[in-house]
């Protein structure tokens, strides 16, 4: 008899620890993120358990008492923990506790073919939205807000290089952002008729319209070293070269150039010219 009421009060015992355990993890709160992120799981009760397990609800699982867990695929998950301290187990399951809405992706490009005159550029967005519509779009030209929608006709007040952002949010409140430099070097008159626009007399650039070639002639300064950088309309060096001491004329292929504005940058050490020149689809 002496021994079944030790089995008993030592199965009680158990049942009371299990009890009294209160299982419990942090956040404390139900999680929304955007796009792919770290959640920080802690397990705030039992403290000092001996063992933890987690079922994240993504089809992964892990152990310690602080694990950092990466959600990458839109969805509701629930979360479980389970604990054990002094061989008693216990458990706690947080239903629909993670909630990853998709993330849309800023970006945009910068087209001068449907711009009337200097200074001016069309900006049109071309990220996506994971599916869920673009309901904002923040566009923000050196540090000031433009009030616009997905596309963006700004006039620049001078030349110069400008930062320009755009922030798009989607109806689920998620927001990425995309920043650019924007290079501005235009002729005020903005003798769209011509392919060409002189910046500095000292350097000549032709193009052969059938064939894809710049061919870029310097004057007195062929005495001496320069770089010939290429430039997209974003300010970008898309190309880069020599020309060597003496050698007054350079021709460089414009094959793997897209169709649009670009400039021609020549720097040596008495000066610098550059000159905006359009590669056009043929």
């Amino acid at each position: 008899m002496k021994r079944h009421l030790l089995i008993i009060t030592t199965t009680l015992f158990s049942f009371l620890g299990f009890a009294q355990m209160n299982p419990d993890f942090s956040p404390n709160h139900e999680v929304t993120l955007c796009g792919p992120t770290d959640v920080f799981f802690v397990c705030t009760s039992p403290a000092d358990p001996d063992n933890i397990w987690w079922d994240f609800g993504d089809g992964t699982t892990g152990m310690g008492l602080n694990p950092i867990h990466r959600y990458t695929t839109t969805g509701i998950y629930a979360v479980k923990m389970i604990v054990q301290k002094d061989n008693v187990k216990d458990s706690i399951t947080k239903a629909d506790f993670i909630t990853l809405n998709p993330k849309p992706v800023s970006s945009f490009t910068t087209d001068i073919t449907e711009v009337p005159k200097a200074y001016q550029r069309k900006f049109k967005f071309t990220g996506t939205s994971n599916a869920d519509s673009i309901i904002q779009y923040d566009w923000m030209i050196n540090g000031t807000s433009v009030p616009a929608k997905a596309s963006l006709l700004y006039t620049f007040p001078s030349n110069g290089t400008y930062p320009v952002s755009l922030t798009v949010t989607n109806n689920k409140g998620c927001s990425d952002e995309f920043v650019d430099s924007i290079l501005i070097q235009d002729e005020p008159d903005w003798p769209t008729a011509t392919k060409e626009v002189l910046v500095s007399e000292r350097l000549a650039v032709s193009i052969n319209v059938t064939q894809p070639l710049v061919t870029i002639t310097r004057g007195m300064q062929s005495t001496e070293e320069a770089t010939i950088n290429i430039l997209d309309i974003t300010g970008r060096v898309v190309y880069q070269t020599k020309m060597n001491k003496g050698e007054a004329t350079l021709q460089v292929s414009t094959d793997a150039l897209r169709p649009g504005a670009y400039i021609v940058e020549l720097k040596s050490q008495s000066f610098t010219a550059a000159k905006r020149f359009d590669k056009i689809m043929m």
